[in-house]
């Protein structure tokens, strides 16, 4: 029964690296259907099933009856992944996933030295690159700036971290206080985000790119702690939305 149950969570498992870390499949589209899932995961029919009731459970697949199963539609109903499980409802639950991150991920990025190798870095420079490019076009840059905490997240091989991560963004506009923002203040703060994502962004891989732990380790720390001060000092401007 042990064996069973650990071939149903490991295929939950692998399904939900598909959505969340492959990008095969988006909020809403359709997953393949039984036959070629079993044959990709190389299970029964029974451990798939079971797989799946998994992720239904945890809202991360639902079943339209006659169509086939899908992925829920996170983009349409929260704005982070993270919300499916801790909905956020005010600024201070923003400033609270940085506080967390500033406790773990400087450690985290620590630890990634140890396994890291040259394509790994080549990842990383493609990237950094991604996310300053977009910050230097004025688009928006969320996706790949968690592409890339996601991609160090990865190279510590703590799978419990890696999977916690994506939970951690959360952004102003998925929150009730950023009504309550002008735009001048939101465009405000959302320079000041990017200035520092460029910046540190670029830090953090010149430390790899050099093999220094303790480097990677002090700007990841300091990249986080400018934004959990940029989040302190709007909650500062605006205390009102620590309630909101």
């Amino acid at each position: 029964m042990d064996g069973y149950v650990t071939v149903s969570k490991e295929a939950a498992d692998k399904i939900r690296d598909m959505i969340f870390i492959e990008k095969r499949f988006a909020p809403g589209s359709k997953l393949p259907n039984e036959k070629e899932l079993m044959k990709e995961l190389r299970i029964s029919r029974t451990s798939l099933r079971e797989a799946i009731k998994i992720l239904i459970a945890n809202k991360i697949l639902y079943i339209k009856r006659g169509t086939g199963t899908f992925v829920c539609d996170f983009d349409r109903e929260n704005e982070s992944i993270f919300n499916v499980f801790y909905p956020v409802k005010n600024m201070t639950m923003v400033k609270n996933s940085f506080e967390l991150r500033l406790i773990l991920e400087p450690e985290m990025a620590f630890q990634s030295m140890a396994f890291v190798k040259d394509e790994d870095i080549e990842l990383l420079k493609k990237l950094e690159e991604e996310c300053r490019n977009k910050i230097m076009n004025n688009e928006d840059s969320t996706e790949e700036d968690k592409n890339f905490h996601a991609a160090i997240a990865r190279l510590s091989k703590n799978r419990i971290f890696e999977e916690l991560l994506p939970y951690f963004y959360v952004s102003i506009a998925s929150t009730e206080g950023a009504k309550n923002l002008s735009k001048k203040q939101a465009d405000c703060v959302i320079q000041q985000l990017n200035e520092n994502a460029v910046i540190y962004h670029k830090k953090i891989l010149e430390n790899f790119i050099n093999r220094d732990a303790l480097g990677v380790r002090i700007s990841m720390e300091t990249h986080i702690y400018n934004s959990l001060k940029i989040f302190n000092d709007l909650i500062a401007v605006k205390p009102k939305l620590v309630d909101l």
